[in-house]
């Protein structure tokens, strides 16, 4: 059973917890479906979530999907390898991949090859933007504030089926604080099916949050993607659905 702990910035104390999916088993992820091609990610993650299927919005349990491979294009050196790229699933918080370039890591990607199977999709996707260790390495190293998805495909050659940017939310002092951030791709498969087909997602660092950092290094602690499954528990008309969003 995997013991993880969120890192409290003001007091530096640790709340221990099972596993990401079971803090928040009851819970409700709420989403708008939207059709721009950039969003904001939503801090904390449940084990439900909403997704729009063109006519109501239908809520499902949702379950991890696991990538056959990771590549990375750098790696931060390290005697121990502590921020090898296996500890972007390793479900474990306290770990994180380093990326390894001069610089803040912008331009740096994230391969994720998984298993063509036509109908299972990445429906969410969740993110620990830092190295959440502890409360001064998260501090003391670059959060990524913003980032592309590409969903890829193999032919005769790699070609990008979709894309799309997300944005980490930051505090009114302009810095990513310490949690774990969501983001509900559900309704790019409904805008087009022939996304199906992909069989890698490539993640791009774009933008990093260095306000007061003490080294010039990106981190991300743990990267995951889920799928929606079975049937739905609960399904909401429109008028039904951002009624009980407004009343949150």
């Amino acid at each position: 059973m995997i013991i993880t702990k969120i890192i409290n910035r003001n007091s530096c104390s640790t709340t221990v917890f099972k596993s990401f999916i079971s803090v928040c088993l009851f819970s409700f992820l709420s989403f708008s479906f939207l059709r721009a091609q950039e969003r904001t990610a939503i801090e904390g993650f449940k084990a439900k979530a909403y997704f729009f299927n063109g006519g109501l919005y239908e809520l499902y349990r949702i379950k991890h999907l696991e990538p056959y491979k990771v590549d990375v294009s750098s790696t931060l050196k390290s005697d121990t390898g502590k921020y090898e790229k296996r500890n972007l699933f390793d479900f474990n918080v306290l770990t994180a991949w380093g990326e390894g370039v001069p610089g803040n890591g912008v331009g740096e990607t994230i391969r994720l090859s998984f298993k063509r199977d036509r109908g299972v999709h990445p429906d969410v996707m969740s993110i620990i933007p830092g190295n959440l260790n502890s409360g001064p390495t998260w501090y003391s190293n670059n959060r990524v504030s913003k980032f592309k998805i590409r969903f890829l495909a193999v032919t005769d050659e790699v070609k990008t089926v979709k894309e799309l940017t997300v944005s980490i939310p930051k505090n009114s002092k302009g810095l990513i604080t310490p949690n774990i951030y969501n983001i509900n791709l559900g309704d790019l498969f409904v805008q087009n099916i022939a996304i199906d087909d992909f069989e890698i997602i490539e993640i791009e660092i774009l933008e990093v949050d260095a306000i007061n950092t003490k080294y010039n290094d990106t981190c991300i602690s743990e990267i995951g993607f889920y799928s929606r499954f079975g049937e739905p528990i609960k399904s909401l008309t429109d008028a039904q659905y951002h009624k009980m969003v407004e009343q949150k």
